[in-house]
């Protein structure tokens, strides 16, 4: 009796979980209930250009040549390399974005222009494709010389995004590794105690892997039971971070995952927040599939900094940015 029962109770939560996703659903305006195909894009339509290529695969960026430390009158420069070879579609075409985070936390956007760097959010170089299986190095800052009144800890960040699309706004349009690296800015001029040839880029490795688990193909049909979970890794200490999951329905609206079991989606807001380890499992959905609701839904989730919002600025990720899409048959 006792084992029924609790089968009666998680066919009860599969069944509630499943109606919560229905209702957003039949209540957020213009959802197709007839689509029996969609491209595989997420439609994006706050953009001018309405839609941008889904891709699950992240092509790789890191930083070269950044030392750990600089000095007041030394040559600073600092190289990405980009690699287009592992865009799974050749035919997207992407922008790469650099970020200067300064000691007191302003961004600075490097540009590419006669003047390198600025507050304004604005991509380095523009329109890059994955048919020229390009890989090589990209000069993004120079100094001749480093000028006094600049110390401090400095934050380096690049990231390809979709065509056109900014990652200040939107989390979801990054299409690669977010490549980190970190430096200082010396006031001394001590060279014993920052030697010219100091070794080492410090570069910083990301310390949370996200992945998704359960969609172990892309089409689903009217019946079939899905489970998605999250599962996440720690590959070094860290601080406290919290956890977002957002899903880009087939209209191109979006739900945002949240931790009140009455109300499952709202607008952009964490999922789970203030978590110390992620080497865990979240269940993100658990439902069956009904009728009427065919179309190619996109899943995106990150940790980030506890606290901040993704959806603003790229650079509070402190995860890999994990993707799935599938689609859904209305028979």
């Amino acid at each position: 009796m006792k084992n029924t029962l609790i089968r009666g109770k998680g066919r009860q939560n599969i069944a509630f979980q499943g109606l919560l996703l229905l209702v957003m659903l039949v209540f957020l305006p213009g959802i197709p209930a007839t689509a029996e195909t969609a491209s595989q894009q997420s439609c994006l339509p706050n953009f001018p250009l309405g839609c941008v290529e889904f891709t699950q695969t992240d092509s790789m960026l890191k930083f070269q040549g950044a030392k750990a430390d600089y000095r007041v009158g030394e040559k600073l420069e600092i190289d990405v390399v980009k690699s287009l070879d592992e865009i799974s579609n050749p035919e997207m075409q992407v922008d790469l974005w650099v970020v200067v985070k300064r000691p007191n936390g302003v961004n600075w956007f490097v540009t590419g222009a006669f003047n390198p760097l600025s507050e304004t959010p604005q991509f380095f170089l523009k329109e890059l494709d994955g048919t020229e299986k390009t890989q090589d190095d990209h000069r993004v800052l120079t100094f001749e010389k480093i000028p006094e009144g600049v110390g401090g800890d400095y934050l380096l960040y690049a990231v390809y995004v979709a065509e056109g699309t900014n990652p200040m706004e939107d989390f979801t349009v990054i299409r690669s590794n977010i490549a980190k690296a970190e430096t200082t800015l010396a006031v001394r001029k001590d060279p014993n105690l920052y030697p010219d040839d100091e070794d080492a880029s410090k570069e910083v490795e990301e310390q949370f892997q996200l992945d998704f688990e359960g969609m172990d193909k892309s089409l689903y049909s009217v019946g079939d039971h899905l489970q998605i979970d999250l599962k996440g890794y720690v590959t070094a200490a860290s601080r406290r971070v919290d956890l977002w999951v957002t899903i880009i329905l087939p209209s191109g609206d979006r739900l945002f995952l949240t931790d009140d079991p009455f109300n499952k989606f709202g607008g952009p807001q964490a999922f789970v927040t203030e978590l110390s380890r992620s080497d865990a499992k979240h269940r993100v959905l658990d439902f069956v599939i009904t009728p009427g609701y065919g179309g190619t839904y996109s899943f995106f989730a990150v940790y980030v900094e506890k606290g901040k919002n993704p959806m603003k600025d790229f650079t509070v990720i402190r995860s890999n940015v994990a993707r799935q899409q599938i689609l859904f048959k209305n028979n």
